[in-house]
């Protein structure tokens, strides 16, 4: 069939497949990463982690119904599942936007920490049918492709104020970690910085106050947008 062609049609289609060969050689051979996109939204930020094996994690939803602008240009349009939405506290300015989230996502499961308000907070959520999981430290949830988020804090059994018991949270993967830090008091900082005197420091922190623009290492890459 393809003889039959005019030599400059046939040239073209040989040109359009060893492109697209090029292209799947690429892809397959491409460096597995984690990506981590700090997404703004409203007042707030979120954190949209996307591991090498397709699992998806988002934590914090920002202020308002933003976050779905900003979902949207981080994610394929055609995909509406989260694997895991996380509260690190629970207030309007962290997770404002969370209830929008919940209405336009497939989420497959919602955590938070054990503060005062927490529950309040997420029965103000919606009749979301995501199964609903409390987290503290000692907690490890697996994503996949060796992607581990361990909770550092607030201790388990210890209901505490929404500022001094926001959630913690340490993200590996391979021999890089990034840490996510709600910005806690001095004292709880210092407190937890005891506790990991003898564990190595994070590659990266991520909070309020320091968001980087990029930043690739080791198979973990993490963009703001």
């Amino acid at each position: 069939m393809l003889r039959s062609l005019p030599k400059g049609i046939l040239s073209l289609v040989l040109v359009g497949l060893i492109a697209a060969n090029v292209f799947v050689y690429r892809a397959a051979l491409a460096p597995r990463l984690l990506v981590l996109s700090v997404l703004e939204a409203g007042k707030g930020k979120a954190v949209l982690v996307e591991t090498p094996s397709g699992e998806t994690l988002l934590i914090n939803a920002g202020s308002d119904a933003s976050i779905l602008r900003a979902l949207g240009s981080a994610l394929p349009f055609w995909q509406r599942r989260l694997d895991i939405a996380i509260l690190t506290r629970p207030d309007t300015k962290t997770n404002g936007g969370m209830p929008e989230v919940l209405a336009r996502y497939n989420v497959q499961l919602l955590m938070r920490p054990a503060t005062e308000g927490s529950r309040a907070f997420e029965g103000a959520l919606g009749s979301a049918p995501a199964p609903r999981r409390v987290l503290a430290r000692g907690d490890r949830l697996e994503l996949g492709s060796g992607v581990t988020v361990d909770v550092l804090w607030p201790p388990p059994d210890a209901e505490m104020n929404t500022a001094d018991g926001a959630l913690v949270l340490l993200i590996s993967y391979g021999k890089t970690s990034v840490l996510f830090d709600p910005a806690l008091s001095p004292r709880i900082s210092k407190y937890l910085d005891s506790l990991s005197v003898s564990s190595p420091a994070p590659d990266l922190v991520i909070s309020s106050s320091t968001l980087p623009a990029t930043f690739t290492s080791d198979g973990i890459s993490v963009v703001s947008k």
